[in-house]
């Protein structure tokens, strides 16, 4: 049986990155949690892109909050 495809959502900050998927026949998104940004960060996402099949990758914008450090 073939895994259906879908979009994978990254918020990237400079500790931490946010990732979230969402089936490409859906409007729901899951969570998916966070990894860290280290070294082994590529890695993580490869197993992600693979484990969700994902077809789509959104990156979330940064803004410039000034009062977030």
């Amino acid at each position: 049986m073939k895994k259906k495809a879908s979009i994978l959502g990254i918020d990237r900050g400079s500790k931490y990155i946010g990732v979230a998927y969402a089936p490409l026949e859906s409007e729901i998104i899951f969570p998916v949690g966070y990894l860290m940004n280290d070294q082994m960060i590529f890695f993580n996402l490869a197993d992600l892109l693979k484990r969700y099949n994902v077809r789509t990758i959104v990156l979330g914008w940064p803004t410039n909050q000034k009062d977030i450090q």
